[in-house]
């Protein structure tokens, strides 16, 4: 079904005379990545500390032994926002991203659909992919990448990375599409 509509979705973004040759969704629901097995504990870290000092300042403040306790506890919801979503949110939101997100291949174009509210086409001419990387996952899946991904980079004592290269991500017959783009969509 979701093949179904990944093809609709895409065909409304076709240009005259365009033939789409392939359509497809990454893989569906809540899912591990490999940036996890540092993620977890991290977040485990940052939410545990943030409910305990939440839980320290309420019951500081109910006690009233410590005036500066309600302003404490202020500070620190902030804190256990941040941590639930690293614990349990971020994962959600990864599911919700990609059950909307919609993969096409035409006989000119990459196209990536993506977005609810606000839906935004990202558009690849065929003839200007000048790097095409593909990753294969265990069953047969995988992710198409077009291009490269920003460095790391150096700001103000922190590394930020700039915008992602647009992908096919964690899509079923990977190695089939790959084949597909790179004999020219036939």
């Amino acid at each position: 079904m979701k093949h179904r509509m990944a093809q609709q979705v895409i065909r409304k973004v076709l240009g005259p005379g365009e033939d789409l040759r392939w359509s497809g969704v990454p893989k569906q629901g809540l899912l591990l990545r490999f940036s996890d097995l540092w993620m977890v504990p991290f977040s485990l870290a940052w939410g545990g500390f943030a409910l305990f000092w939440e839980f320290q300042a309420i019951q500081t403040y109910r006690q009233g032994t410590a005036p500066e306790a309600l302003p404490m506890a202020l500070f620190g919801i902030p804190f256990v926002l941040i941590g639930l979503y690293l614990i349990v949110g971020r994962f959600f939101f990864d599911a919700y991203r990609r059950r909307h997100t919609f993969y096409g291949l035409t006989d000119r174009r990459i196209i990536i659909v993506s977005g609810r509210l606000r839906q935004k086409v990202t558009s690849l001419p065929r003839e200007s992919l000048f790097e095409v990387t593909l990753s294969e996952h265990v069953g047969g899946r995988g992710t198409i990448v077009f291009g490269r991904d920003a460095p790391l980079q150096l700001h103000g004592g922190h590394y930020t990375r700039g915008p992602r290269a647009p992908r096919f991500e964690l899509i079923e017959n990977a190695q089939q599409v790959y084949q597909q783009i790179m004999s020219g969509g036939k």
